[in-house]
């Protein structure tokens, strides 16, 4: 008998890597182009404060 259907699980969050991928999207937009951030639904579980203060210094 299965005693439970989950696993442990963990899920690191890379705030360079998020960094990393915002600046390539912004490089692919006009400079006069402002920008700017969703982090949705408290960042899946992951922490929305932490991710949006940290993106917030690469969007206008």
């Amino acid at each position: 008998m299965i005693s439970s259907l989950h696993r442990p699980t963990l899920a690191k969050v890379d705030l360079s890597a998020i960094s990393e991928n915002i600046e390539q999207v912004v490089s692919h937009i006009p400079k006069q182009v402002k920008t700017f951030a969703v982090v949705k639904a408290n960042a899946y579980g992951h922490g929305a404060v932490e991710v949006a203060k940290h993106v917030s210094k690469q969007v206008d």
